[in-house]
């Protein structure tokens, strides 16, 4: 009866271990047919996904199952992660899964980092408030900004100023959707001051700057003023010889930037008279901060100005302007481009 007893269960293990080599084979079946199977049909468009900071290959195998991109069970792209040893190596951001696309082609993508990149344009002028606008609206990125007052957001980015205009190179930055508006904002301010620190160092001599700030101020004004590039050195050196002589820089950009949400596209001449540290029709010097965000032309040119005798400048009518070293030359230069408005 004992001998009966293992033999029953002699057949009992073959049965499971059989059983269990069945179910081995449909497992490699079905697991060689998930390795084989597009996530994208070829004839279909191309799809794209954000694996967030900090997710794992489980959010992954959930995040394609939530797509449709997949039919296969979950567990499938994390044993393969497992396999390929990149479970714990895949990269944040933006992917595009092309059309024809397996699995195993995308984990290698993540594992390399492979990321769509896009483009964030930073245009030369804009004020801060502009600049925080843009990256509000931007869909792709991660809002870590909204809502902060500029004294909060300078300790987020640990930048040693309170006021933060002019701080920002512009440019075009590349990220990733999923990423922060910080890092954006992080490879701004870097790059503004290597661009000011390595303008400030070839600077032309004898000029009357005590800070590289103050260079950026100037060059903030500069910007503002400027439409053509070959006006820059001009208007920054008139700026200069104001300074030096003590005389206003009566600046119009300058005290449109003070009156803030009171100006609405037209300065009115009483407006000239409204008090701000801002209006230099009233102040002597230089305003507090920047008015803008200059770019690189505006900042060689505010330490490479052409200072002759001119003191005034007036706006052509063509995006330049006519230099004049006299007030009656100035008001002469101003007749001509009234009159030249009315006859367009």
């Amino acid at each position: 009866m004992l001998a009966a007893y293992h033999k029953l269960l002699q057949r009992a293990k073959f049965a499971a271990l059989l059983f269990i080599f069945f179910l081995l084979l449909i497992f490699l079946g079905t697991f060689l047919a998930f390795l084989r199977t597009p996530l994208v049909d070829e004839e279909a468009n191309p799809v794209y996904f954000i694996f967030p900071t900090g997710s794992s290959v489980v959010h992954l195998a959930n995040q394609l199952y939530n797509l449709g991109l997949t039919t296969y069970p979950r567990s499938y792209l994390i044993f393969l992660a497992m396999l390929m040893r990149v479970q714990n190596h895949l990269h944040a951001g933006e992917y595009e899964i092309k059309p024809g696309m397996t699995s195993i082609e995308l984990l290698n993508d993540m594992e390399a980092g492979r990321v769509v990149w896009r483009n964030f344009l930073f245009i030369e002028g804009w004020t801060l408030n502009q600049l925080r606008e843009a990256l509000d609206q931007n869909p792709f990125l991660i809002h870590k900004t909204r809502g902060l007052t500029e004294l909060q957001l300078a300790h987020l980015l640990h930048v040693p100023y309170t006021h933060l205009e002019g701080l920002f190179f512009p440019d075009t930055y590349r990220y990733t959707a999923g990423l922060s508006d910080t890092l954006i904002l992080r490879q701004s301010y870097q790059a503004m001051q290597q661009k000011l620190n390595a303008a400030w160092q070839s600077r032309v001599p004898k000029l009357i700057y005590h800070n590289p700030y103050q260079a950026l101020i100037v060059a903030s004004l500069v910007e503002k003023e400027a439409k053509l590039n070959e006006d820059r050195a001009k208007i920054a050196g008139v700026i200069l010889k104001r300074l030096a002589i003590g005389m206003p820089l009566q600046i119009d950009a300058s005290v449109i930037y003070g009156l803030g949400n009171q100006y609405n596209n037209h300065l009115k001449r009483v407006q000239l008279k409204i008090p701000t540290p801002y209006n230099t029709y009233l102040i002597k010097g230089l305003p507090p901060t920047p008015i803008a965000m200059p770019g690189e032309a505006s900042i060689h040119a505010a330490l490479h100005p052409v200072i002759n005798q001119d003191l005034f400048y007036v706006a052509r009518g063509d995006g330049g302007h006519v230099f004049s070293r006299t007030l009656a030359a100035q008001d002469q230069a101003i007749k001509l481009y009234r009159r030249k408005q009315r006859t367009n």
